[in-house]
């Protein structure tokens, strides 16, 4: 279970990192802007996910 969801984060980080490139070269302002936010979302998630890890690592560690 741990591998499906590090490669999730992996996933997460990657689209991150797409999005981030796509806001450096936007064709317009709105793009921009929804270009950070879409990247923002993905952080958050890689964020959040990361955590969830961690923790259920120590859960397992603890059993």
């Amino acid at each position: 279970m741990v591998e499906e969801l590090n490669k999730l984060l992996e996933d997460l980080r990657k689209l991150e990192h797409i999005w981030s490139d796509e806001a450096k070269n936007p064709k317009d302002e709105s793009g921009k802007m929804y270009a950070i936010g879409v990247s923002n979302g993905f952080r958050h998630a890689a964020i959040a996910l990361n955590s969830i890890v961690k923790s259920y690592g120590k859960i397992q560690l603890n059993r």
